[in-house]
């Protein structure tokens, strides 16, 4: 685990590699979404946007993006959308 809670009951992590190491320890895992990304789907659905998730942040993205003729929500792009309902 990235910090020791062995003496503790309940757990917690941050990040896919705290999840990692944490469930294989734990009877019961639960994941809390900080609600930005579903809040963004949400606003922009109901505008008729159409969304396509993608698990990595890397180079691939962008190439994901080109195949299904979508624009990437990157915080780092000036131009175009975030996961940032006010970009939306």
């Amino acid at each position: 685990m990235i910090y020791d809670q062995t003496e503790y009951d309940i757990a917690c992590e941050w990040s896919v590699e705290g999840v990692s190491m944490l469930a294989p320890t734990a009877d019961v895992v639960i994941v809390v979404d900080v609600l930005t990304f579903t809040t963004c789907v949400e606003f922009a659905t109901n505008q008729g946007a159409v969304i396509f998730p993608y698990r990595w942040r890397d180079e691939t993205t962008y190439d994901f993006a080109e195949k299904v003729n979508a624009e990437v929500a990157d915080r780092n792009n000036p131009n175009g959308f975030s996961l940032s309902v006010t970009s939306l």
